[in-house]
């Protein structure tokens, strides 16, 4: 629970990594410490600036010549970003964010229908749904998600509890 601290300690790192005789800006380890950064910008409750730095890390990641547009870790920061929005009450835009990663991720080429990302991200697009007032289409993308998840992750896992409560307070 130590979110400053742990995005001061992320920056020192990201300070050194991003140095062009050590890693370098376009480094896959120093955009991830970047992405730690903005994920503890997240937790403090600054979305705006979370999803800034997000947007910072995806321009790099997409580049063909770093990782591509469909590579796991572009995508999790895309999905980060839609996360962000989605903290900032912009519903609209985070569920145009969440239905283009989902849409890649389910394709078996890339990380298909069950793998637990794909599953996250087609639960934090029904909840955007229920935000939306769309609470048929939220209720379709839930249909068996609890399932699909225990194909994957233990019952304990914090996705499916995450999962679980929302189910029970919907």
């Amino acid at each position: 629970g130590r979110y400053g601290d742990a995005e001061a300690e992320f920056r020192a790192v990201w300070d050194i990594w991003r140095r062009p005789d050590v890693l370098g800006e376009d480094h896959p380890d120093t955009l991830t410490t970047r992405a730690n950064i903005a994920q503890q910008m997240g937790q403090q409750g600054r979305y705006g600036d979370a999803e800034a730095e997000l947007r910072a890390v995806w321009e790099i990641r997409r580049r063909p010549d770093v990782l591509g547009e469909e590579h796991p870790d572009t995508l999790a920061t895309r999905h980060n970003i839609a996360h962000q929005m989605g903290q900032q009450g912009r519903y609209g835009d985070a569920e145009a964010e969440f239905r283009a990663v989902w849409d890649i991720w389910r394709r078996p080429d890339v990380l298909g229908e069950e793998h637990p990302h794909t599953l996250r991200t087609r639960f934090l697009l029904a909840k955007t749904l229920d935000q939306l007032g769309r609470a048929d289409e939220a209720s379709a993308l839930l249909t068996d998600l609890r399932e699909a998840f225990l194909k994957r992750l233990p019952e304990s896992h914090e996705w499916i509890q995450e999962l679980e409560a929302y189910l029970a307070a919907r």
